[in-house]
C-alpha cells in the first residue's frame, strides 16, 4: 500500500494530494492512503519524520514530493512486482 503522509501546515501538501489523485486516476489498481497526521486519532510511524512523506509496505520511498512521473513508474513497479 502507498501511503502518503500529509499535514495542515505543510506548503507541499497540496502537491501531494494532487500527486495522489493522479495515482488513483491512473492506477485505480493500487492501494492508497492519505493520512492527515494532525488528526489526533491517527497513530503516526516514528519514521514519519515530516511531510509531505511517501511509503510502500512502510518502507521510505519519497521524503518530500517526488515528480509525478517517478512516484508513478515507482508505484508500478512495487505493486506489480508484489513487493
Amino acid at each position: 500500500m502507498l501511503r502518503i503522509y500529509i499535514s495542515g501546515h505543510c506548503r507541499g501538501c497540496t502537491t501531494a494530494r494532487r500527486l495522489a489523485e493522479q495515482v488513483r486516476s491512473e492506477r485505480p489498481d493500487v492501494p492508497l492512503a492519505v493520512i492527515d497526521i494532525d488528526d489526533p486519532a491517527v497513530a503516526v510511524p516514528a519514521n514519519v519524520i515530516g511531510t509531505p512523506f511517501y511509503t510502500w509496505q512502510d518502507r521510505v520511498l519519497f521524503m518530500g514530493n517526488p515528480h509525478a512521473t517517478e512516484l508513478l513508474q515507482r508505484v508500478e513497479a512495487l505493486h506489480d512486482g508484489a513487493d
